[in-house]
């Protein structure tokens, strides 16, 4: 299992759905998503994948059941 974080385009729906993360004293400038991913070793096939908001962690994204799983 890996994650990673990816700003999106700044849009309005964008802003609602996804946080910014910040440096402590001003916002990203972009809202991000955090993508948590099972990883087979061997072939690097992806097996599943998770992903939610910037403040939500990985720990929490693994619980979370994946797409047809």
């Amino acid at each position: 299992m890996d994650g990673t974080l990816y700003d999106v385009p700044d849009s309005d729906a964008n802003a609602v759905a996804y946080s910014r993360g910040s440096n402590g004293s001003k916002p990203h400038p972009f809202p991000q998503v955090r993508l948590l991913a099972l990883v087979e070793c061997g072939t690097k096939a992806v097996i599943g994948a998770v992903f939610d908001s910037f403040p939500v962690g990985e720990r929490t994204l693994a619980r979370r059941p994946t797409p047809g799983g």
